[in-house]
């Protein structure tokens, strides 16, 4: 049988204190032998380099890094440990609207507008040929609701701006 990360079955609500007290005491005679909890934890670090590995496939090379801090990838890992359909994740994942600020605005070479959206781990790119509708010149400093698009034939994302962020909407 596959290691699923589980050590002593489904945990419990923690509100049922008794339940808790139960499962706790479970894993405590599972690991208190100093040769289980050892092939334990390398199970564990294996499973979470597979989990890994799949959500920067899956997701792309972008996503490699700030992951602890990522709430989509905390949805996804219990996803894929409980064998449920990791597509489904990522399509939801990839359907929610980011919200940053836009940073930088400048021409190109063909005199269209790109510019750069403030992000964690790093900005992403924006370009006027996949935001006609947005008025560039007056971009900087706003917030904006966008959506990541699939990669160009470079390799890099582009981010397609939904709306930019009324002044009254920052009040709320």
């Amino acid at each position: 049988m596959p290691y699923n990360g589980r050590l002593a079955g489904v945990v419990p609500d923690i509100n049922n204190s008794k339940r808790i007290d139960e499962y706790c005491q479970k894993i405590y005679n599972i690991i208190k032998d100093e040769d289980n909890l050892k092939k334990h934890l390398d199970e564990s670090i294996t499973l979470f380099e597979q989990i890994k590995s799949k959500w920067i496939t899956d997701r792309g090379q972008k996503f490699k890094y700030a992951i602890k801090d990522n709430a989509d990838f905390t949805k996804f890992m219990p996803t894929y440990l409980r064998g449920g359909n990791i597509k489904d994740v990522i399509n939801d994942i990839n359907d929610e609207s980011l919200r940053g600020t836009v940073t930088t605005v400048k021409k190109d070479r063909n005199g269209l507008f790109y510019g750069y959206i403030k992000r964690s781990p790093s900005d992403v790119f924006i370009h006027q040929d996949d935001n006609p509708h947005i008025r560039f010149y007056d971009l900087v400093g706003k917030d904006v609701v966008y959506t990541t698009t699939e990669s160009n034939k470079f390799g890099t994302f582009r981010e397609k701006i939904k709306y930019v962020v009324q002044d009254s909407e920052l009040k709320k």
